[in-house]
């Protein structure tokens, strides 16, 4: 192997292990009745909800300390919540 494999090689693996983690972790919800009412896609330290059709509808951050902070779909701060510990 030249030099030029051993600086693509390591470049390509960690393209791959970044885009490997990137992937966001969907969730459905249902009601009572097992009707689908929307989902929730988490990114790492945020989430965002859709509604049964698909619109955005909010996201939730989680900043360091446990301390989440809710957006409505504008954007708007909605408030925040502190996770027990």
């Amino acid at each position: 192997m030249g030099l030029l494999d051993h600086l693509i090689v390591p470049a390509l693996a960690a393209a791959v292990a970044a885009a490997t983690t990137a992937q966001a972790q969907q969730r459905d919800y249902r009601d009572r009745d097992g009707r689908y009412v929307g989902s929730s896609f988490r990114y790492g330290t945020s989430t965002s909800y859709t509604d049964q059709r698909g619109r955005f509808v909010g996201t939730v951050v989680v900043r360091p300390g446990g301390e989440a902070a809710a957006f409505d779909r504008s954007g708007r701060f909605l408030g925040t919540s502190k996770e027990k510990r």
